[in-house]
């Protein structure tokens, strides 16, 4: 599957930097992680949405409805795999119920969204071979016990940009 056009919720700082170090951390234990990952607009940060290019109504319907809700406090639930045999490792978060209504209304008005479950994290790992699972797990430590969540972007796999709304 290609890379989709996104609408991400970045961290506040000090929680992108707790989520830094949980890669290096993984790194150090042997972990291939998302450290490694050299695009010069990646950081760690929650997938709201993702598909094919959005036209400009979403994005407006995306101001919308996510602006007035930043930030916004998410909870670390712990550490989860996704995935079949070589799963991604990320930490789970509980968001508000306002910010899954608002993901409902995007979803629905963005032709081509993704539409499988959504499951929100902040992704450490991409790929995992099952023999890092033990080491990757034992080197995990929360972030913290929630995470801020403070600016929407959409993210553009075609031209490699991303647009801060």
């Amino acid at each position: 599957m290609s890379p989709g056009h996104a609408l991400e919720l970045l961290l506040h700082p000090d929680d992108e930097e707790r989520v830094r170090r949980q890669w290096r951390a993984l790194e150090e234990a042997g972990v291939p992680s998302l450290a490694r990952h050299r695009g010069t607009t990646h950081r760690p940060h929650l997938t709201l949405v993702s598909g094919g290019e959005p036209d400009d109504a979403v994005l407006d319907l995306a101001r919308t409805v996510l602006l007035p809700l930043l930030p916004l406090t998410a909870s670390v639930e712990g550490p989860v795999l996704l995935g079949g045999r070589r799963p991604s490792l990320a930490h789970r978060l509980q968001v508000p119920e306002a910010l899954r209504v608002a993901r409902e209304l995007l979803v629905a008005r963005w032709p081509g969204a993704d539409r499988r479950p959504w499951v929100p994290h902040v992704s450490l790992t991409r790929r995992t071979h099952q023999s890092h699972l033990f080491a990757a797990l034992t080197a995990l430590r929360p972030p913290g016990p929630d995470v801020r969540l403070v600016e929407v972007r959409w993210w553009d796999p075609e031209t490699g940009t991303v647009t801060h709304l």
